[in-house]
């Protein structure tokens, strides 16, 4: 696994199939380094990271990075969904994003991974389900009408913070993992989420970010954060 330094944040390692385009990728790609950098700098002025809660608050931190790596960015894309077997229904998709002449249309769910028990869990999967399952209600004729450009792609997102959980501080007061348990954390979920995602990354966190353990209920420490993305071109 290659590991990209992203200066004063860490680093971060990508894992991708053959499947879709380079401009997919890139933007990905892109999104990950702005993603670590806003949450680098949220950290510094507050001591609390943006990605722990849920995907509600995520949008604090992944809307400016998306804006630092695509064209234009919209929350809350209202549409109209369409599953197999059930009647149209009005919903919203997370993000509507333009990017290099293709539109994205993105759902996102958060979901953490815990470094203690090293598996992705029933939640876990049960949201990258919905997300899947979320994109492929999304219509034809509705993703073509919300299309700028030439091309349209919708992608299920999942962000996972990896955490290490003690009932104390200094249950945590041990080595901060190495960047090479982090990178098979990301093999793990890769192997074990259902279908196995197009795309993943890791962000690595800077050994002075998780100097601290958080108090939450009970203590924890953030060594990294997990990206999986799958996705479905939209032919126009």
């Amino acid at each position: 696994m290659e590991w990209v330094t992203i200066k004063n944040c860490g680093c971060y390692a990508l894992v991708r199939n053959g499947q879709g385009g380079n401009i997919t990728k890139d933007l990905l790609e892109n999104m990950v380094i702005e993603f670590a950098r806003i949450s680098s700098k949220f950290y510094e002025a507050v001591s609390e990271f943006p990605f722990v809660y849920s995907e509600k608050q995520m949008g604090s931190v992944l809307i400016p990075a998306l804006l630092n790596s695509a064209d234009a960015v919209f929350q809350e894309q209202p549409a109209i969904r369409k599953l197999k077997g059930k009647k149209e229904n009005y919903g919203w998709i997370d993000y509507w994003v333009l990017s290099r002449n293709i539109t994205f249309l993105i759902e996102l769910k958060q979901h953490g991974f815990s470094a203690n028990a090293q598996n992705v869990n029933a939640g876990a999967q049960n949201k990258w389900s919905k997300a899947i399952d979320q994109i492929k209600s999304i219509k034809k004729s509705e993703a073509q009408d919300l299309t700028i450009g030439n091309k349209a792609c919708k992608v299920a997102l999942q962000i996972m913070p990896i955490w290490q959980h003690g009932s104390d501080n200094d249950s945590l007061a041990l080595e901060i993992l190495p960047k090479e348990d982090v990178g098979k954390f990301l093999m793990t979920s890769r192997k074990e989420l259902n279908p196995q995602p197009h795309w993943s990354a890791v962000w690595y966190l800077h050994d002075t970010l998780q100097k601290e353990p958080q108090e939450y209920d009970g203590w924890f420490r953030y060594p990294g954060v997990m990206f999986h993305a799958y996705w479905e071109m939209v032919e126009l």
